[in-house]
């Protein structure tokens, strides 16, 4: 019991500490306006998600507090590469004043009887571009409850108890930890540079089209120097900057299971963004689609044969004596790979209705259809069946 009671005397004169500010330079506290976090890290006694989510409040905080924050992943890459704070570096041309840098010391949940203490304890600093210390904010910002702090209230004590198992109570008390912290930091000044930014990101101009080899080409003209996305059903996809302010990429749309829309999106490197929406080009109603006329077996040699496969008036498909009407004038291409993931590499080609590998071989198949321009169906895998 004398145990208990020292536990929970430690837990109240923690709970009363606040945050402990250290300013070493006050004179670089006068101009910062835009900021880079410097890469996340992950201690051994905090889980990941938490350390995320304590990163994804600071980042709210900041930003709610008029701060102009660089791109997460921008920073990432310049620090990864050992260029947060060398002299005349990206970073330093991105216009950054300062860098924030967080230690996250524990995370810890205590539950004892029908109490509970939850707390989270750490360090933000605030370093000038040659990694100077600016400011340090030091605090633990904790919560308890439970029937152990509110005697004679069983009911009251047991149900906040449970309350404390769910996942809101940490984001609760992770909101309250940045919120604090962030309080600490000089004012951000020069907070107009956010409507700036706004009028610097307009797309000029964004297209869509299909090439002769049967890929799809995706661009957009927007001011330079900035990161360009194609925004597909589920997913996304790099533009490159192939000249000043002209971001494209290839990819086969046809090849992207449910694709209904298509998107561009330009995005600033302090996270200012558009976005214009495109039509996704038409498949020409003459393409060769091979999706269910290909049959591949193994002979008694162990040799991969091909043979195209034709659909009668009941649906039914048998080896066809002839190419299918749609795919005529195609030649069609095989490629191997070793495992399902490539690279595949050709492995052989034929223009009749069927193919027999000259050589035997073991892995994963591939057949396309060529058209006389050059232009490749979608690829369609095939699994050799023995004969």
């Amino acid at each position: 019991m004398k145990k208990l009671t020292a536990i929970i005397i430690s837990l109240f004169a923690l709970a009363g500490c606040g945050p402990k500010l250290v300013i070493s330079t006050p004179a670089s506290q006068n101009d910062i306006y835009s900021l880079a976090l410097l890469p996340r890290e992950y201690p051994a006694t905090v889980t990941r998600e938490r350390v995320d989510y304590i990163y994804s409040a600071l980042t709210a905080e900041l930003l709610a507090h008029g701060y102009q924050l660089l791109d997460e992943t921008i920073s990432n890459r310049l620090c990864n590469a050992g260029n947060c704070f060398a002299p005349n570096s990206p970073a330093q041309l991105q216009d950054i004043q300062a860098f924030v840098d967080l230690k996250i010391g524990s995370a810890s949940r205590n539950n004892f009887l029908a109490g509970y203490y939850n707390a989270i304890s750490g360090t933000l600093r605030l370093v000038n571009t040659s990694n100077s210390e600016i400011l340090r904010v030091e605090h633990t910002e904790s919560e308890r409850g439970g029937l152990l702090f509110n005697s004679g209230q069983l009911f009251r004590g047991l149900s906040t108890t449970a309350d404390n198992t769910s996942p809101e109570a940490f984001s609760r008390l992770a909101d309250k930890f940045a919120k604090v912290i962030v309080s600490k930091l000089p004012a951000a000044k020069n907070t107009s540079r956010a409507g700036t930014q706004g009028q610097l990101l307009r797309i000029a101009k964004a297209s869509v089209y299909r090439t002769s080899n049967s890929s799809d080409e995706v661009c957009v003209d927007a001011p330079s120097s900035l990161m360009a996305y194609a925004i597909f059903a589920r997913s996304h996809a790099t533009l490159r900057e192939v000249s000043p302010g002209h971001y494209c990429g290839r990819f086969r749309l046809d090849d992207i299971p449910g694709l209904a829309g298509l998107a561009v999106e330009v995005r600033s490197a302090y996270g200012a963004s558009e976005r214009r929406e495109l039509s996704v080009p038409a498949t020409s109603a003459s393409a060769c689609d091979l999706r269910g006329k290909v049959d591949g077996r193994l002979d008694d040699t162990g040799r991969l044969s091909v043979a195209l496969q034709c659909s009668n008036d009941h649906g039914q498909t048998t080896a066809c004596s002839i190419v299918p009407q749609e795919c005529a004038g195609h030649a069609f291409r095989i490629f191997r790979a070793e495992s399902g993931i490539g690279p595949f590499l050709k492995f052989g080609e034929f223009t009749g209705p069927k193919w027999l590998a000259p050589e035997k071989a073991k892995g994963n198949f591939q057949i396309v259809a060529i058209d006389k321009k050059g232009g490749f169906s979608v690829p369609v895998a095939l699994t050799p069946k023995a004969s």
